[in-house]
């Protein structure tokens, strides 16, 4: 419209330098330009001149032409650059209603899209979303994978990659409204993307857990104590983390290897009675890092005495030899020299000197009293400690056994002295001690069928007749006794 306006005004200008129109009067401002104001007079209605420009109409156009009631380019029913349809600037005729073109747009519309939105609005964007169910899974489970598509349209494939290498993880086809829903089974941390033809959504990650196992079998104190599972995923070679734990504090951790089913077992030495549970942790660079729990299981502390047999008699003597107290044999039976080498530990600890077992004896033996020799000399030698009614032997100052006796009663005391042994007989004397090994005049240590818990004898170490063939192979002539209080 401009450009016809200019048109116009231009045409004006040339028809009245051309023809010689008369000047217009002269108005009041002083020094106003006289063709101006001539072009802008308004033309008396019938005279021809133009419209929007107010120049005389002579009948030529632009250049001379003749005219002929045509623009500049054939009015075949498309428009050039400036085609005159007759129109004002605003589209609408002289009277006031609308004219509507071919195309139906004006000038200006120029550049909306055929048959596209208004002006001031844009084609959308192609785009696909996605959204997980959740983000956190354990192994084997499932996420639901959901989104939409925009434009909206059905039977469209959307595919769901992982973000690292492409990979399909599944797909589904599009319904009316341009959603689609697809669920996986993720077998290790991956992020994912839904992707339909050239498009793909944001990144998701997704976070996958481990299955860990774990059991904590039967726990006896004194006693190996199993704990055994799986992982699945299954990583065999692949190591877990296993921690023994008394009442949630860590007592012991070991690494332990996955074997070719992704198993594992271990088994850590119970050493104080109380609740244990069993903690399993394993970490992977592609999974969450997941731990697992046994339930708390304590410790059994059962009385026990001449005559049981069971597991716990077998932790019982096995405990007894690992603090040296001498014992012929580790077995399952509690029989008289188990009950004596109870004794002897009870006399140590200062408790009252039962061959019996009770509560009190185990939480006894999980923390005792450690013996300490009184000569630490090199090389071998026996004491006998009359105080508490036991003896020693002693290797390079260290205490390697130890072995409930009972010395002289007050009429017939053992005195306390440094010996050494000066004669040894097999079997019996013909005062019947049994295995004699002398070191005080007539006083030897030998074997008794009775050996009280307190001194008693006339004068010699009583030993129990179990134990008498022990000691007597255990010392030589010329090795030394220590006796004292």
């Amino acid at each position: 419209m401009r450009r016809r306006l200019w048109a116009a005004l231009v045409a004006g200008l040339v028809a009245a330098s051309t023809f010689g129109a008369a000047p217009a009067a002269a108005t009041d401002d002083a020094g106003a330009d006289d063709s101006i104001s001539a072009i802008s007079a308004t033309p008396a209605p019938g005279d021809g001149s133009a419209a929007a420009g107010g120049a005389p109409d002579d009948g030529t156009t632009d250049d001379g032409a003749p005219d002929d009631g045509t623009t500049d380019e054939t009015d075949d029913g498309t428009t050039g650059d400036d085609t005159d349809d007759g129109t004002t600037d605003d589209g609408t005729t002289g009277d006031g209603s609308t004219v509507v073109g071919d195309g139906g747009t004006t000038d200006d519309d120029e550049g909306a899209a055929d048959g596209g939105a208004a002006e001031g609005e844009e084609e959308p964007q192609p785009d696909v979303t996605i959204h997980a169910s959740r983000k956190r899974v354990a192994f084997g489970g499932t996420v639901r994978l959901t989104g939409e598509i925009t434009p909206a349209a059905g039977g469209q494939t959307v595919e769901i990659v992982d973000d690292s290498d492409g990979s399909v993880l599944g797909r589904d086809e599009t319904g009316n409204r341009g959603r689609y829903e697809v669920t996986i089974a993720p077998r290790h941390n991956v992020a994912v993307r839904a992707r339909w033809a050239a498009v793909q959504s944001a990144p998701v990650a997704l976070r996958v857990a481990p299955v860990v196992t774990s059991k904590l079998h039967a726990v006896r104190l004194f006693g190996r104590v199993r704990v055994n599972g799986y992982v699945r995923p299954a990583r065999p070679g692949e190591s877990v983390t296993v921690q023994l734990l008394r009442w949630g504090d860590p007592v012991s951790k070991k690494r332990v290897r996955l074997n070719r089913k992704s198993w594992y077992s271990t088994k850590f030495l119970v050493r104080k009675p109380g609740g244990y549970r069993a903690r399993v942790t394993f970490d992977a660079p592609d999974l969450v890092a997941r731990r697992d729990a046994t339930a708390l299981r304590e410790t059994p502390l059962p009385s026990l005495g001449p005559g049981a047999h069971n597991v716990y008699v077998r932790l019982l003597e096995t405990r007894l030899v690992a603090l040296n107290y001498h014992l012929q044999g580790v077995n399952s039976r509690y029989d008289v020299r188990t009950a004596d080498a109870i004794r002897a530990f009870n006399k140590v600890q200062r408790r009252p000197r039962l061959g019996t077992v009770g509560e009190s004896t185990w939480r006894a033996l999980a923390d005792p009293r450690r013996p300490h020799a009184r000569d630490r000399s090199a090389g071998f030698h026996v004491e006998v400690d009359q105080t508490k009614q036991v003896l020693y032997t002693v290797v390079d100052g260290k205490i390697t056994n130890v072995l409930h006796v009972s010395t002289g009663k007050p009429s017939t005391p053992t005195y306390d002295g440094v010996y050494r042994f000066f004669r040894k007989l097999a079997g019996y004397s013909p005062h019947r001690l049994y295995y004699p090994s002398y070191f005080h005049e007539g006083r030897a240590i030998h074997g008794w069928p009775s050996v009280p818990t307190y001194n008693a004898s006339h004068g010699c170490v009583r030993v129990p007749m179990w134990a008498a063939t022990w000691i007597y192979g255990k010392v030589d002539v010329g090795d030394e006794i220590r006796i004292y209080h």
